[in-house]
């Protein structure tokens, strides 16, 4: 399936590559694509510097794009927000907030310091504090008196509500095997079904929502449920089941996956959970309590979390992801018009880049043409910070 927006490990990732890219550049200017979308034209002092844009989609992506897209003649009055307090400060830093899928752009510094703030989880947001996170403006307001939380204009961010990155103990991971194995007897009803609907929905409800706590968790929690009972219905297990962590047994209910179990301990999405089974060689869809983890089996799964755990501090240490994209052969009738649909894009985004083309730009778009005849005949599938195991 490909990805409709970015993950955890996605986001640590596109940060890393930003700050070696983009920290010292001023922002020139901002303009809105659409209500969600938003542009940050950031540029080297002087009037022949370097000029980058910055896409921020709320709720789903962030990164740079190498041609400005088509604007609204008009900006919007939060653009205009967004201009009167950023324009012509410097980025100073981005960054993470813990493991939530939430990156701070810091422009400015000291008391004059300003944060932007995009949160890619459940509708997303765009949010602008200054130097204390009192928020100044925002894309919408919302808040939660059950959760503590409360995003309105004048009121402090919720920076209470962000998950911290702790690493995995072994002793946590051992208990949560252990418990898997022996799940509460409350989770069984007489059917055989109720457990595989119950830790299913919290499987689709941890795939679904990464990020802290917000208004549409229980709406989101509910549905999730109700598909997963209907889900149960007609079979015990099936492709739903199993599409949801759960596995039937060839007598009994099904069980909790070992994938379900590494998701809910390390909150990074459900890809990485899978990887680190798939790297410590176990099957992400076995059943725990049909096949239990030896005490090897365990130690080379929490060995195999802390790889990617390693490779999370790397970046905060300076290093760059490298980036994979995950494609696949173009069906024979569609391989020419995907390979002519590619080459009319190369085309059009020269065009759109002529007018600011200077003496050393014949080069950069030989490597741009070659990229492109590279994917002619491709289908794009997936993308990722680092290689995943498949």
């Amino acid at each position: 399936m490909v990805k409709q927006r970015m993950a955890s490990a996605d986001v640590a990732g596109e940060v890393s590559c930003l700050k070696q890219k983009l920290l010292g550049l001023r922002l020139a200017n901002i303009y809105d694509l659409n209500a969600k979308t938003y542009v940050l034209k950031l540029s080297k002092s002087g009037s022949d510097g370097e000029k980058v844009f910055l896409l921020l989609e709320s709720g789903t992506r962030f990164h740079t794009v190498q041609v400005m897209y088509d604007k609204p003649d008009a900006p919007s009055n939060f653009t205009l927000k967004l201009r009167k307090h950023l324009r012509t400060r410097r980025l100073e830093d981005v960054r993470q907030l813990g493991v939530d899928r939430v990156v701070d752009f810091v422009f400015g510094s000291g008391e004059n310091a300003h944060h932007l703030i995009l949160e890619m989880y459940a509708q997303g947001n765009v949010i602008l504090a200054d130097h204390s996170y009192q928020v100044l403006t925002l894309l919408r307001s919302h808040r939660d008196d059950a959760k503590g939380l409360s995003i309105m204009a004048k009121h402090p961010y919720p920076m209470h509500a962000i998950r911290l990155r702790q690493p995995l103990l072994l002793t946590a991971l051992q208990q949560a095997l252990a418990a898997a194995v022996a799940p509460p007897a409350a989770a069984e009803t007489a059917d055989g079904n109720g457990a595989a609907v119950v830790e299913a929905a919290a499987a689709a409800a941890d795939d679904e929502d990464e990020g802290p706590p917000d208004e549409d968790a229980e709406a989101e929690a509910a549905a999730a449920a109700a598909a997963a009972a209907a889900a149960a219905k007609p079979a015990k297990g099936g492709k739903r089941g199993k599409q949801q962590g759960w596995k039937a047994g060839p007598k009994a209910g099904g069980g909790p996956t070992l994938k379900s179990v590494v998701a809910d301990l390390v909150p990074y999405g459900p890809a990485i959970a899978e990887h680190c089974c798939l790297a410590a060689g176990l099957a992400p869809g076995q059943v725990l309590t049909q096949q239990q983890l030896t005490e090897g089996q365990a130690l080379a799964l929490f060995g195999a979390v802390q790889q990617f755990e390693a490779w999370l501090a790397s970046l905060d240490q300076g290093a760059a992801a490298e980036g994979f994209v995950s494609a696949l052969p173009a069906a024979a009738g569609s391989a020419a018009a995907v390979a002519k649909a590619a080459a009319g894009d190369a085309s059009s985004k020269q065009g759109a880049a002529k007018g600011a083309a200077g003496a050393g730009d014949g080069q950069q778009q030989q490597q741009q043409q070659q990229q492109t005849e590279r994917g002619a005949g491709l289908v794009y599938q997936d993308y990722n910070p680092l290689r995943l195991s498949q």
